[in-house]
């Protein structure tokens, strides 16, 4: 779930302690190769609870999209990101 007031963005997501999460962000989601790892949000290991973060919007990325792409092992590359974004867990 994202929830965003003003600048900030809260995403939150029910998490499994076996996976590692890694939110991606587009300013132009519609473009496939516009998707970045955030880099405060890269490899975070599952809890088993709820997972939050807050993160500051700048104003010239209205447009802002976020996914979240769940591993089972951390991921070192962009590119194995972007392939797990577009073909699933």
């Amino acid at each position: 779930m994202v929830a965003r007031s003003g600048n900030q963005a809260r995403l939150q997501w029910e998490s499994d302690a076996r996976v590692y999460y890694t939110v991606l962000f587009s300013d132009t989601p519609q473009v496939a190769d516009s998707w970045h790892p955030l880099p405060e949000a890269s490899n975070l290991s599952g809890t088993g609870d709820t997972m939050a973060l807050e993160v500051a919007v700048p104003p010239q990325a209205a447009a802002r999209r976020f996914d979240l792409v769940a591993t089972e092992r951390p991921v070192t590359s962009v590119r194995d990101l972007r392939r797990r974004r577009t073909s699933g867990p």
